[in-house]
């Protein structure tokens, strides 16, 4: 018998169905570190609108209302830029008569965060995700 050289169909076979494995995984790890990060960079553009926020009502003694349904540029009233990022594209605040909202979107559409602020508290933050089913 010759001494033959090479790999066997099943060894070819269990080759590829761990590196199939090991590709399921990584997608399922990497797509988590994305949504964590549309999650810190989500707070983080809350919480910068929020404090523009608290400077506009201790001048003016009410919330800042953006006009129609979101701003895109910067915004030389609050002071801020908001203009579209990596994660998210939809900014907009809504003034009630005791408190406000500042709602931000992701660009999939599948994060909506609402922070919601008031003169008589700490602001708080809830998040609806409805990428993680």
């Amino acid at each position: 018998m010759k001494n033959k050289k090479g790999f066997t169909l099943i060894e070819l076979v269990i080759v590829v169905v761990i590196v199939a494995i090991l590709t399921v995984i990584s997608g399922v790890i990497y797509k988590n570190h994305v949504r964590k990060a549309k999650m810190v960079e989500g707070k983080t553009l809350l919480n910068t609108i929020a404090d523009s926020q608290d400077v506009y009502y201790s001048e003016n003694e009410t919330y800042y209302s953006t006009q129609g349904n979101s701003f895109y540029n910067t915004d030389s009233t609050l002071m801020i830029d908001a203009r579209p990022n990596k994660y998210f594209r939809e900014f907009r605040t809504e003034n009630k008569t005791t408190y406000a909202l500042i709602i931000a979107k992701d660009t999939e559409g599948k994060i909506t965060m609402t922070m919601t602020l008031s003169s008589k508290g700490a602001p708080t933050i809830s998040i609806k995700d409805t990428g993680n089913n």
